[in-house]
């Protein structure tokens, strides 16, 4: 009797597993081939003056190295997860195949443009957290999240449009001599607020900030053009908490000793997503006065003057 008992869960368990295996092969071959192109980046208000203005380019034609994907079903559930870090030679960067049942999805997706070599890609979290692990936040940051409908069981193609950057951006762009003495300048946004945590947070969707932090950026001569300020723009860049906000923007100057040399702070400045406020003119000068006016159509930049 025992024999037979044996013989019998011997059988039980070779009929569930060949009912496995033919359940995990069906379910394999469910799967539809989807190849996402990461595409449609607007690169007209990308802060470099050297652009072509109002075209439309790919990742690598933008100059980002970095994109993160990641999957969700209508349950918001994460089925799939792709990491690109942009190599010499790489020719399918803009590109990646993955797997798919036919359904309804959130494609989340970020790139930017790495500081370093070491940089990583975006962590997304959920549909609507990021997070961005670098030393400042890149001016060149781009999210969406995109519906997709995987519904036929053929091969198809995503195209994933990022549009415009999520950052909005401070140039400090003075006109005269910077004195010899100033050995390092830093720039605050927002500089009476709680610091900004690291990694940099941000709601892929709409590329806001949960709040209004302080971001800082200090800059030092030797890595700049001719290892000096003058004649040279300091851009910093930061996640607003609105398509546009009025931020005090703290400029600071110091010496070897790290004595303060200079120092002044730009009230209610206007600071507008994809879109750079520039500061210009005279910064070491006392005998110039005038009011701050703004212009803020479409995506061009802002222009202060920088008057002491």
């Amino acid at each position: 009797m025992k024999t037979i008992n044996s013989f019998v869960a011997f059988l039980s368990v070779m009929f569930f597993g060949a009912c496995t295996a033919n359940i995990d092969d069906v379910e394999a071959s469910d799967k539809i081939p989807v190849e996402v192109t990461f595409s449609g980046i607007n690169i007209s208000v990308i802060p470099d003056e050297n652009q072509v203005m109002g075209t439309r380019a790919t990742t690598t034609e933008a100059k980002v190295t970095r994109i993160a994907l990641k999957v969700f079903d209508s349950n918001g559930k994460e089925v799939h997860s792709v990491e690109k870090v942009k190599k010499e030679g790489d020719s399918d960067f803009d590109n990646v195949k993955i797997p798919l049942y036919t359904g309804n999805y959130k494609f989340v997706a970020v790139a930017h443009k790495a500081r370093t070599e070491e940089s990583k890609v975006a962590m997304i979290e959920s549909q609507t957290k990021a997070e961005l692990n670098e030393l400042y936040v890149p001016s060149l940051v781009y999210s969406t999240v995109q519906d997709v409908t995987i519904s036929e069981k053929t091969s198809q193609s995503v195209v994933v449009n990022f549009g415009k950057r999520r950052t909005a951006s401070f140039q400090f762009a003075p006109t005269d001599v910077c004195p010899e003495n100033v050995k390092n300048v830093e720039i605050s946004i927002n500089p009476t607020k709680k610091a900004a945590d690291t990694p940099y947070a941000f709601d892929p969707f709409t590329g806001y900030a949960s709040g209004d932090f302080a971001y800082s950026v200090t800059f030092y001569p030797e890595n700049l053009k001719n290892n000096t300020f003058t004649g040279n723009k300091l851009l910093v860049s930061f996640f607003p908490s609105d398509e546009m906000v009025q931020a005090d923007v703290c400029i600071t100057m110091r010496d070897g000793d790290d004595n303060l040399a200079y120092s002044r702070t730009l009230n209610d400045v206007t600071l507008k997503q994809h879109c750079i406020t520039k500061a210009i003119g005279n910064f070491f000068q006392t005998n110039v006065t005038g009011n701050f006016s703004f212009d803020i159509e479409n995506d061009a930049s802002i222009e202060i003057p920088l008057n002491p």
